[in-house]
């Protein structure tokens, strides 16, 4: 990817988040947030996704939009996979699995919880067998 191409998307994102937050649209705004978060974990830099993953959070929670809320808890959760954080990661994944199913929305819960048996599998212990005995 060109990263000057890469530079210039990070920058529309933060205008757009700047631009929603002045027109008080907290859903455009969590929105851009969760774009910035989103491209910042694809750019390896990790810190940055879960600051804006939370800041989106933080935002989405305000707007009472229950998708809104479970793909920044999902942006969240992809941050800490990232970081090999898996516990935060499974806490932020059921409760965006949570959220959505009790609001009705069947293709967040399914996103979530399928996140959910991902980390499952990554936290599970893992058995080799020994030629030692």
């Amino acid at each position: 990817a060109d990263p000057r191409a890469a530079k210039e998307a990070l920058k529309a994102s933060e205008a757009a988040a700047k631009l929603f937050a002045e027109l008080e649209d907290a859903e455009g705004q969590a929105s851009a947030l969760q774009l910035l978060a989103n491209s910042h974990l694809h750019a390896g830099d990790f810190d940055s996704s879960l600051r804006f993953a939370r800041e989106s959070l933080e935002v989405a929670e305000t707007t009472g939009a229950a998708p809104t809320v479970s793909a920044s808890l999902v942006a969240m959760c992809q941050a800490y996979m990232q970081m090999e954080n898996y516990a935060d990661a499974m806490t932020a994944a059921q409760e965006a699995a949570t959220i959505s199913r009790e609001a009705g929305d069947e293709q967040g819960a399914a996103q979530a919880q399928d996140l959910v048996k991902y980390l499952e599998e990554a936290m599970r212990p893992r058995q080799y067998a020994s030629r030692f005995g």
